[in-house]
């Protein structure tokens, strides 16, 4: 055990496995400080046995002061913690929380959990977004693949070029007319229409045989 007034501090079980140097008589030096490593103990394999242990008034003072923002109390029993908890609460002296030790930790978690639960909600939008536009990409690019070219349009050549009709009349294309009556016949040649005022359309030709 650690003696009061003097560097010496009792390290965890499980702290002396995971870290170097925290074998009784190793020491530990900190920016203040150099401590002797004096003894090692256990807490059923809670929390506890990753920590350091040293005096109060002597970590103070090494480290110029400060202020302690917990303490952890052993009861004698879990049934004392009520009658431990109104004790304090009801002292107008003493303002402070009084808690289970499961509470406590809960408590000192819930920061990180929120912020750790904020990045994912952040990056899980920025990912879902990139996935909207990637695949409308996807499919932008296979429609114009898979559009074919419009077919090829004949045109007279004593046709006037005029500005364009809408877009329907300029693929369309209108097959060779015959009609025949009797012993006369009328052939009808036509072509794309052109886009131009009814009485300037020269792309039509007839005739007549006897």
């Amino acid at each position: 055990m650690f003696r009061p007034a003097v560097n010496e501090v009792i390290v965890g079980k499980g702290a002396s496995k995971q870290f170097k140097n925290t074998e009784i008589g190793s020491q530990i030096k900190t920016r203040f400080a150099t401590w002797v490593v004096v003894g090692t103990f256990t807490s059923n394999g809670d929390a506890h046995e990753s920590e350091v242990i040293t005096d109060r008034d002597t970590l103070s003072s090494a480290f110029r002061g400060g202020a302690n923002s917990s303490v952890t109390v052993v009861l004698n029993s879990p049934a004392a913690f009520d009658q431990f908890k109104d004790a304090l609460s009801t002292n107008p002296a003493v303002s402070v929380d009084v808690m289970r030790e499961r509470e406590y930790y809960a408590r000192q978690s819930e920061t990180l959990t929120r912020l750790l639960s904020w990045v994912a909600y952040v990056v899980g939008s920025i990912m879902a977004i990139g996935a909207f536009f990637g695949a409308l990409n996807a499919m932008y690019s296979r429609s114009v693949r898979g559009r074919g070219r419009s077919p090829p349009c004949a045109r007279s050549a004593s046709a006037p070029r005029q500005p364009s009709l809408p877009s329907w009349s300029n693929h369309c294309c209108f097959p060779r007319l015959a009609v025949s009556s009797g012993r006369r016949s009328l052939g009808c040649s036509s072509t794309a229409i052109p886009s131009a005022p009814a009485a300037r359309r020269k792309a039509t030709s007839y005739s007549t045989s006897p």
